[in-house]
């Protein structure tokens, strides 16, 4: 209770709840200070993307995907909890559902690069270019990241 009443006698915790109440207005008006050119790629980019994925397959996929997740879990469970004897389940069934989803995510790019049969909005985003750097500088530190820890887990 005294949590509560801190919270709610803090002013900065009424400046970011009015800042969480007010932030879905602004973005939704902010398009507005734009540059014309910059809001006509923006709508070329949704209009690509909203072509892209009102495809049937693409639905399809989007549930498979979510099937497969809640598949992935529930083998995880039953694979860590009830088939292996484990000192620590908890662990193993994590370790089982990361290899599951990373195989079904795998899975789900080479679906949707057959689907979209290669084509792609990434010439109408606006500033793809700096989208892109930075994802491969994330993708780069997540695969050191995932070795380092690998052979860390080997060497134990």
């Amino acid at each position: 209770m005294e949590q509560l009443k801190h919270l709610l006698t803090n002013p900065y915790s009424w400046v970011i709840i009015g800042a969480v109440l007010i932030l879905p207005y602004l973005l939704k008006n902010m398009r507005r200070l734009y540059p014309e050119t910059l809001r006509r790629k923006m709508e070329e980019e949704e209009a690509c993307t909203l072509e892209l994925y009102q495809k049937p397959q693409m639905r399809a996929m989007r549930k498979n995907m979510v099937f497969a997740m809640i598949v992935s879990f529930i083998a995880s469970y039953v694979v860590g909890y009830h088939l292996l004897e484990s000192t620590n389940p908890l662990k193993t069934s994590k370790n089982i559902f990361v290899v599951l989803i990373v195989l079904v995510v795998l899975y789900a790019i080479g679906v949707e690069y057959k689907i979209t049969k290669g084509k792609s909005c990434k010439d109408a985003i606006v500033g793809y270019k700096y989208i892109k750097w930075f994802a491969i500088v994330e993708v780069t530190v997540l695969v050191v990241a995932v070795v380092i820890f690998g052979i860390m887990a080997l060497l134990k």
